[in-house]
């Protein structure tokens, strides 16, 4: 029915729910329709079915898109519009909107928000190239996007060779994927 509901740990406000644990799963009144939600490091994030999107939790990177590095401990919302996914990592974010183009903020010590610097951004940025994508993965320092058009791109951090291009060097911007 689009109600989310959070329990555990509270230490940076993640639950949304305010100060304190939760031992028991707590809604978070908050927000409503709720189509989707995803959690990375300390933070969280939530889209509603008319593609707004909320984040709460630590923000020390930026993560959470309100142009600033102040944490919140509820809901609050993004300025980024026609949602249709999010993702979050360690400390950045990415999301997808309803022209299939992306969107990322927070850390960018890597390259991880596709932007082509490594500059950190406190606010939505456009990835470089990406129009058409479907979904969206965020690792820890890296990101992937699927298109039914282009098939699969990476960027950010890739000294384990996580973006599958078969290079080992970080990539500030998309490249693809190299299939067998």
């Amino acid at each position: 029915d689009g109600t989310v509901l959070c329990w555990g740990v509270n230490s940076l406000g993640q639950l949304g729910v305010g100060p304190g644990g939760r031992a028991s799963p707590t809604v978070l009144s908050d927000l409503a329709g709720v189509a989707g939600i995803t959690a990375g490091g300390s933070s969280t994030c939530a889209w509603e079915s008319d593609g707004t999107l909320f984040c709460w939790g630590y923000n020390g990177d930026g993560q959470l898109g309100l142009g600033d590095t102040t944490g919140h401990n509820t809901p609050v919302l993004v300025p980024v519009y026609d949602v249709l996914q999010a993702a979050l990592g360690r400390n950045s974010t990415c999301a997808i909107v309803t022209d299939g183009k992306v969107r990322c903020w927070g850390a960018n010590y890597d390259g991880q928000l596709g932007d082509g610097t490594t500059t950190q951004r406190l606010s939505p940025t456009p990835v470089t190239g990406l129009a058409g994508a479907s979904n969206i993965a965020v690792g820890g320092y890296h990101a992937c996007a699927l298109s039914p058009e282009w098939g699969v791109r990476c960027w950010g951090r890739n000294d384990s060779g996580q973006l599958g291009d078969r290079s080992g060097t970080n990539r500030s911007a998309p490249v693809d994927v190299i299939w067998p």
